[in-house]
């Protein structure tokens, strides 16, 4: 198995993380997003990460789903922001 999963020693390659902030989010009807796995569901938000590895600027953003305010949000789509 490949990836960090197949690698017992993975930590310690890990690069480490800084100045980790989630911007406040965007929402979307689903139909917006809909290639992001956001069909079928009723409510969708769009959640942006950005921090600083190796010193670089980075970000990574995560759709969020679910169809009632309460259910939990569970993340359907990730990638780079």
């Amino acid at each position: 198995m490949g990836g960090i999963f197949g690698d017992p020693h993975w930590w310690s390659k890990a690069k480490p993380i800084t100045d980790l902030r989630l911007e406040a989010p965007d929402k979307f009807s689903p139909a917006e997003i809909e290639t992001s796995g956001a069909r079928g569901w009723q409510q969708a938000l769009f959640i942006c990460a950005a921090y600083r590895s190796n010193d670089e600027p980075k970000q990574w953003g995560y759709v969020l789903v679910r169809n009632t305010a309460n259910e939990r949000w569970s993340i359907t789509d990730e990638g780079p922001g």
